[in-house]
């Protein structure tokens, strides 16, 4: 087939109309790649904290000093920034820090000085803590931190748990003897991290099936045995010691005196310190599940009765009806009647002035009526 050659005249006078796209080897890699791997510098609520910015300090508790502007003076020269803050408590000054590095730094100076101060174990700085069922009582503590060791673990700390016995004193219900003797249970501390946790798979340890939990909470908060006040312990205590059974300004360990004559010092009552009866340890415990006191004393105002609720009583069950069809019929007698005077004197001649019909006797009634009517019944 021919083609017209004016349909293929002008091919060659066509021009050629370069494209506004870049190419990619026209871009500079380095340039690329410098982008892509730079890191921001600005701080914005997605930004990884490093480890001592991660959680804010818990407060530290003071004793409130005579001057409160010497203190602010003292925080400053110890290292505080300005935006820490002071707030009166019942009996003490809380003093609240920004960071975890103005907290050690102020720790260690309120220590260094010798100044009486309690505080909180840092979040980042708790042991990971569990609980170990089934070890005998004739292994030691430090027999089973080499066998946790073997196995690659990094343990902190081994306690043997205890059964404390307490036996009442005759003629003072509040004070008791203590015997102590251990028991299967052992808790360990270790390290924060995913390594210590892989423990709770254990089974097995100095040839002795076990169990590994995790530590049960307490609904009581923890009482300090250095100065006796609830919601910190002795680790973290700076506190003046104060004896669990006398009003002496003294530690326990230094005290003589039994239980028999204890007195409290929180409460001045005769009992120990530790009582869990005391008014001040059921003021200063508060439940974890609630925001109520644990066990709060009755008052007049709170104490109230409810009534309970009337009810209609339960409908009794009826008969069967197969001891229905059984069951002898009743003879219950129907009440007497008397025929009237205006009535029919057909009837008045018939049946005496007053009768009495039972269900029984209603058939030979019926059928004893002088009427030349055949009785069917």
């Amino acid at each position: 087939m021919q083609v017209d050659g004016s349909d293929t005249a002008g091919v060659s006078d066509w021009i050629q109309i370069p494209t506004k796209k870049r190419k990619a080897a026209d871009l500079d890699l380095n340039v690329k790649n410098a982008k892509k791997n730079a890191v921001s510098t600005d701080k914005n609520q997605f930004q990884i904290l490093s480890n001592d910015e991660e959680l804010r300090p818990r407060p530290i508790f003071l004793t409130p000093p005579d001057n409160i502007d010497a203190l602010k003076k003292w925080l400053l020269a110890k290292g505080a920034k300005p935006t820490f803050s002071l707030k009166l408590e019942k009996e003490s000054l809380k003093l609240q820090l920004e960071t975890t590095a103005e907290f050690r730094l102020i720790q260690r100076a309120l220590k260094a000085e010798n100044k009486t101060f309690y505080y909180f174990q840092l979040p980042q700085e708790k042991p990971f803590k569990v609980v170990i069922k089934g070890i005998h009582t004739s292994y030691s503590e430090e027999d089973v931190k080499i066998a946790l060791e073997e196995l690659g673990y990094t343990i902190l700390r081994v306690h043997r748990g205890m059964k404390i016995t307490r036996t009442p004193i005759e003629g003072n219900p509040s004070a008791s003897t203590k015997s102590m003797e251990p028991i299967p249970i052992v808790f360990v501390d270790l390290p924060k991290g995913d390594e210590s946790k892989k423990i709770h798979n254990l089974d097995r340890l100095l040839h002795q099936v076990i169990k590994v939990e995790a530590p049960k909470s307490s609904k009581w908060l923890p009482q300090c045995k250095r100065c006796m006040l609830y919601g910190h312990t002795r680790n973290f205590c700076n506190m003046p010691p104060r004896c669990v059974k006398c009003l002496g300004p003294h530690g326990t360990a230094d005290c003589n005196k039994t239980e028999e004559g204890a007195r409290c010092v929180l409460c001045g009552g005769d009992h120990p310190a530790n009582y869990k009866g005391c008014a001040e340890a059921k003021k200063a415990n508060i439940s974890k599940s609630s925001k109520s006191p644990i066990n709060p004393p009755p008052t007049e105002e709170h104490s109230y009765s409810v009534t309970p609720p009337s009810f209609p009583p339960l409908r009794t069950k009826g008969k069967s009806y197969a001891k229905a069809a059984t069951s002898p019929i009743p003879t219950a007698a129907h009440p007497s009647s008397t025929i009237p005077e205006n009535s029919d004197p057909l009837i008045q001649s018939t049946l005496p002035g007053t009768w009495d019909i039972t269900c029984t006797s209603l058939p030979s009634a019926i059928c004893s009526v002088p009427y030349d009517v055949p009785c069917y019944v």
